[in-house]
């Protein structure tokens, strides 16, 4: 009977231990089940936050922009477009040059050099090289200038003074094409070139004027004394 009852505690002392350490067990595998759970739905709250973050922001904008776009409609009200008088002008069949006045249209003012000849008759022509590698990076003839002017707009009125022209240009003037033509390299300049260039002609225009009235006079005189 005692060997009974002291198996019968062992057993129970066993049984109790094996009780408790599967209580644990199970315990422990819960808690990691449910750790494992709340890992896995921490993402789906985390994405859930950011989307009710990015919706209210995107609310906020909503509304800062039609605010803005409020003010700035109550704003333009009081714009003033500077070209404001230019499509009135277009709307009301005005032009710049006044057209709509009627009559002929104004005339530009047209430059006349010393000699009187106009300044829109002269052409130039000129010479452009790529830069060089070496020194002095220009070609010779870069600065050359020529200008050609049709005979037909220099003020020459009387045969002597075409004579005398052509007498002081020589080669100068083309007769095929009935122009004059000058060349300038003196400056390492174009534009100096070209100063020279109408200097040059006024000159030949004036003297050949000055030689034409001391040859007429010269002659008138010779006549008178005759």
């Amino acid at each position: 009977l005692s060997f009974k009852m002291a198996s019968r505690t062992v057993f129970s002392s066993v049984a109790g231990r094996g009780v408790v350490r599967t209580a644990r067990s199970l315990t422990t595998s819960a808690a990691t089940t449910s750790a494992s759970n709340s890992s896995k739905r921490t993402p789906l709250v985390a994405v859930a936050s950011t989307v009710a973050a990015a919706a209210a922001s995107r609310h906020s904008s909503t509304a800062a922009v039609a605010s803005s776009s409020s003010s700035s409609s109550s704003s333009s009200g009081d714009y003033v477009s500077p070209f404001s008088d230019f499509f009135q002008n277009i709307a009301d069949g005005k032009t710049t040059l006044q057209s709509h006045i009627g009559g002929p249209l104004p005339t530009p003012e047209v430059r006349h050099l010393k000699c009187g000849v106009p300044e829109s008759a002269l052409r130039f022509k000129t010479a452009s090289y790529g830069r060089m590698l070496v020194e002095p990076h220009v070609q010779p003839g870069e600065h050359k200038v020529t200008m050609k002017v049709g005979l037909h707009v220099l003020p020459l009125e009387t045969e002597l003074e075409h004579d005398i022209f052509r007498q002081i240009v020589g080669r100068r003037y083309i007769p095929e094409r009935n122009e004059l033509r000058l060349t300038s390299d003196q400056f390492a300049s174009r534009i100096e070139n070209k100063r020279h260039l109408v200097s040059m002609l006024d000159r030949i225009i004036i003297n050949t004027k000055r030689l034409a009235q001391e040859t007429e006079a010269a002659d008138t005189k010779a006549g008178g004394e005759a």
